[in-house]
């Protein structure tokens, strides 16, 4: 799975509240921001939802079908963009 995913240290994305914060985006597919994960226990969690991201055409979830551990650390649910197709 590591070919499918880039890592990358960001400054900010606004989870100081709840740290450590973990995003995922892909093109066309809804963005989610997770807070308050526990490097050891919420690793598993992570990996498996990264799985389900991938294998969805949209990215879209709702809370009851992502692992239990980020059932209450999401802290943000975007839509995915789409770009205005110009005729």
């Amino acid at each position: 799975m590591s070919n499918r995913f880039a890592l990358r240290a960001v400054d900010c994305i606004a989870g100081c509240e709840r740290p450590i914060a973990v995003g995922l985006q892909g093109p066309g597919k809804t963005q989610y921001l997770f807070g308050e994960i526990e490097a050891q226990a919420d690793i598993e969690a992570i990996a498996c939802f990264a799985r389900q991201f991938l294998a969805s055409d949209t990215g879209w979830s709702t809370a009851s079908e992502r692992p239990e551990r980020l059932y209450d650390k999401t802290l943000a649910r975007l839509p995915a963009y789409r770009p205005e197709v110009k005729t």
